[in-house]
């Protein structure tokens, strides 16, 4: 057989196999993660975030507002822990110690926002089914859409904190280190979230 033959027969064969219309689908999946990512403020985070759950997403903003917001959650979580590890420092001041544990509850607070979009999005059920009440629809999607402006509004106030007194230039940094992420993983949330409609 020759080799025009093969190729001929490996094209035949790739074009009717399951792992080709797979690929298709999957590129359209990334194309939507990646449209989506593009509208908001950090597309290169939000890319680098969302994308490995393409598949599990399939489309579906709903399902990508979820990714998005585990992944809020799982940052802030984080934050929490390495304030709580800050606070434990011997060398704090009083005034640094108090800063510290003004953004452990600020976190805190954004932690509970974030559990409450995520138990938002997950009752919203399958996207695009008529049978979801319109308007049941839109109050969940504004209450997610509160809870992660409120997430947010926590995290700018932890950070406020720190541009007032006497704070060591270590404790700013370490702050602005530890909340910087997990400010932008809640925005490239938010976003995502105000996308979502019936």
């Amino acid at each position: 057989m020759s080799q025009i033959h093969l190729i001929f027969l490996l094209f035949i064969y790739l074009l009717i196999s399951p792992s080709f219309s797979s690929t298709k689908t999957n590129n359209t999946t990334y194309s939507f993660v990646i449209s989506a990512c593009n509208t908001t403020r950090y597309p290169t985070l939000c890319t680098k975030t969302c994308l490995p759950y393409a598949t599990k997403i399939d489309n579906d903003p709903r399902k990508l507002a979820g990714v998005s917001l585990s992944a809020a959650l799982t940052a802030t979580t984080t934050a929490s822990s390495a304030l709580t590890e800050l606070s434990n420092r011997e060398n704090l001041g009083e005034y640094e110690a108090g800063v510290v544990q003004d953004c452990i509850e600020n976190v805190g607070d954004s932690i509970d926002d974030v559990k409450k979009a995520i138990k938002e999005v997950n009752d919203l059920g399958e996207y695009g089914n008529k049978e979801i009440n319109t308007n049941k629809f839109r109050f969940k999607v504004s209450n997610i859409q509160t809870w992660m402006s409120a997430a947010l509004t926590n995290l700018n106030t932890c950070r406020d904190g720190i541009g007032e007194g006497e704070v060591s230039s270590f404790v700013k940094s370490r702050i602005k280190k530890i909340t910087l992420r997990v400010m932008r993983l809640t925005s490239i949330a938010l976003s995502l979230c105000n996308h979502l409609q019936i």
